[in-house]
Order: C-alpha cells, then sequence, then structure tokens
C-alpha cells in the first residue's frame, strides 16, 4: 500500500473515531472526578451491572453511549464520602445506609453549586439528584442514593439518603453514580495520530530529497 494513502486514511479513521465519540460532562470533587447522574437515567441496576461490576465498581464498556471504561460504579459509602467533602459536616455519614435531613441546609445547595446537574425537579418546588449505585439491599434489590433541595425556604426539609428500589427497575429520574480516582488515560487514538503525522512528515521529507 502507498505510504501517502495509508497516512491519510489513518487521519481519516481518527478524526471520524474523535468525531463520533461522546463528550462526558463531570464535576470534580476532593480528587475524585465525577459523571453526571442524569447521564445515565431509564437504566435497570440489573443493566448497569452487565457493564459495571457490583463487587469492586470497575467498568468497561459503554452505558447510554457513553464510554466508562476505566471508571467505578460509586458505592454507598463513596456517597456518603463525597456528601461529607461538600457539606463540611461534623457529623459525616457513614455505612451501607443513612438518612440525613435538615431545613433550608447549605450542602443541599452545594451540590448544584459544585456543577451536578439535577436528575429531575428542576423547578421552584425542589429539584433532585438520585443515582443507582453498585451497593446491593438483597437479592433482588439494591440501593439508591437521592439528593433532593425543597425550594420552598422553611416549609421542608432538603434530604440525603439511601433507598432500595428492585433491581430490575429503570426509571426516567433515576440515573447512577460514576467516578474516577486514578489520572484520565491518554486516549486510544493519540498513539494512531503521532503514527499518522510521523508517516506524512517523512514523505514530506522524502519528497524535498527526490526534487
Amino acid at each position: 500500500m502507498n505510504i501517502r494513502v495509508f497516512g491519510i486514511g489513518l487521519l481519516v479513521a481518527i478524526a471520524t473515531s474523535a468525531a463520533h465519540a461522546t463528550p462526558m460532562n463531570t464535576v470534580t470533587v476532593g480528587g475524585k472526578e465525577w459523571a453526571q447522574p442524569v447521564d445515565f437515567t431509564s437504566l435497570s441496576w440489573s443493566t448497569i451491572s452487565g457493564v459495571c461490576s457490583a463487587d469492586d465498581g470497575a467498568c468497561s464498556g459503554s452505558l447510554n453511549d457513553v464510554d466508562l471504561t476505566g471508571w467505578s460504579w460509586a458505592s454507598t459509602d463513596d456517597l456518603a464520602d463525597l456528601f461529607n467533602i461538600i457539606s463540611g459536616t461534623d457529623e459525616p455519614l457513614s455505612g451501607l445506609t443513612f438518612f440525613r435531613a435538615e431545613v433550608d441546609s447549605d450542602w443541599a445547595p452545594a451540590f448544584f453549586d459544585e456543577g451536578f446537574t439535577p436528575t429531575s425537579g428542576e423547578s421552584t418546588t425542589f429539584r433532585q439528584i438520585w443515582g443507582h449505585t453498585r451497593s446491593q439491599a438483597g437479592a433482588e434489590r439494591a440501593l439508591t442514593v437521592l439528593l433532593e433541595e425543597d425550594r420552598f425556604a422553611g416549609l421542608g426539609a432538603d434530604i440525603f439518603r439511601t433507598e432500595d428500589r428492585l433491581k430490575a427497575d429503570a426509571f426516567l429520574n433515576i440515573g447512577a453514580w460514576f467516578h474516577r480516582t486514578t489520572p484520565v488515560p491518554a486516549p486510544a487514538t493519540l498513539p494512531l495520530l503521532g503514527l499518522a503525522l510521523g508517516l506524512m512528515a517523512a514523505l514530506r521529507r522524502r519528497g524535498r530529497r527526490t526534487r
């Protein structure tokens, strides 16, 4: 095969791959990069567990056209840690299940100030971030974590809690919690791009020598 044609074809393939990649909107808190739960709504726990391990959270594959390879499916412990960091609480959450409620809290709006997008309820009444975790409540049930900000000042409580759901359930307003703690690996296309550019540079040099 002509080297010039091969180099051009490689560049085209890289450009096509990049054009079809789904961008990930993330939030970084306490050294962890969090995916937006809203990007993973309408998925059941069982569907997610087909891509991400319920044991250690390791993901390999895509959900809702988002590549989660290298990401971890969060446990309720991970979400408790996230709450503790964002809230700066003197009474940190811990354990498999938890419940925290407070009228006009500082921590509920702080989640949105960090950049998290509601999975439902973006209104004058309330807003929520709700997602599946990998933690299990039993053979048929698993745990979600819900953050809800009551936006009627003084009339209701903000909440952050675990809630169990059937593993087969999939809801429009329930997403999933994913994070990664390791440095983002270089995209697989970068070595190919370097190879293609190197080939093109070599061709230019050879062209100058033959003139």
